[in-house]
């Protein structure tokens, strides 16, 4: 008989506060994004595919599927905030966990974390790695000097650049993923949300830049050769063919 199609994996990759116009494939000048550039000549350019202009609400409606009008997250979350998004909303994560698929979150979370049942390993994630909330420290992982980097939800002290951690951390679980179950794998950086930090070398290209922008050309030129490394991991795993792979900012002109 006719089998049934094998379900694809799952890879959304949500970049923070980049600029519509900043990849190279929109016609940006002075950033470089040969990886995204790649990624965009080989499948489809959305041009009029539209976010929220801040980030909770951008991350509400990725969960969920739903206008923040009936989310009600139309603010950011901020570190103790007593709410999120509401528990009686279904997720993504929990919606693709049903359908069999293994599923990770890699990045920011920012919908929530003053109680347990908030927090992404209960809401629908088998694994967690990152940051619950915007604007940390990319070397210190500090928000308003407290850490804010775990792995399922509990404390972690891994050291490094942000950006280099994710990516690690999505290329382990590519290979490490469970073989019987399709993943989905949903890697929100931080970058290119300020603050402006990035290793020296990133930035030694732009010799035609200085300052601010400089920097964030540093910062979107390491997100972008880290989406490359998570690419090849596909590759390296032979599940590229068989990956959904999405990439959008959440906001930002």
């Amino acid at each position: 008989g006719n089998k049934a199609p094998e379900k694809p994996n799952i890879l959304y990759i949500l970049a923070d506060d980049m600029g519509y116009g900043d990849p190279g494939f929109m016609g940006s000048k002075d950033l470089r994004t040969p990886h995204l550039d790649k990624l965009a000549q080989s499948g489809t350019i959305l041009s009029s595919f539209y976010v929220q202009p801040v980030c909770s609400p951008t991350r509400s409606t990725i969960m969920t599927g739903r206008l923040v009008s009936h989310t009600g997250v139309y603010s950011v979350v901020r570190p103790n905030a007593p709410w999120g998004l509401p528990l009686a909303e279904r997720t993504l994560a929990q919606a693709l966990r049903e359908a069999g698929y293994e599923t990770a979150i890699v990045g920011k979370w920012h919908l929530g974390e003053f109680m347990p049942e908030y927090r992404p390993t209960q809401r629908g994630f088998d694994h967690q790695y990152g940051h619950w909330f915007g604007q940390i420290d990319y070397f210190t992982h500090l928000r308003d000097n407290i850490p804010d980097w775990h792995r399922d939800d509990q404390p972690c002290n891994d050291e490094g650049y942000s950006t280099h951690l994710l990516a690690r951390e999505a290329c382990r679980l590519i290979h490490d993923r469970n073989p019987s179950k399709p993943l989905f794998l949903y890697l929100p950086f931080n970058a290119v949300h300020g603050p402006h930090q990035v290793p020296e070398s990133y930035t030694e290209p732009f010799t035609n830049l200085s300052g601010v922008r400089r920097t964030y050309a540093g910062m979107v030129a390491a997100m972008d050769e880290a989406v490359g490394q998570v690419i090849a991991a596909l590759e390296e795993a032979k599940i590229r063919d068989n990956t959904l792979v999405i990439f959008s900012s959440d906001n930002g002109g």
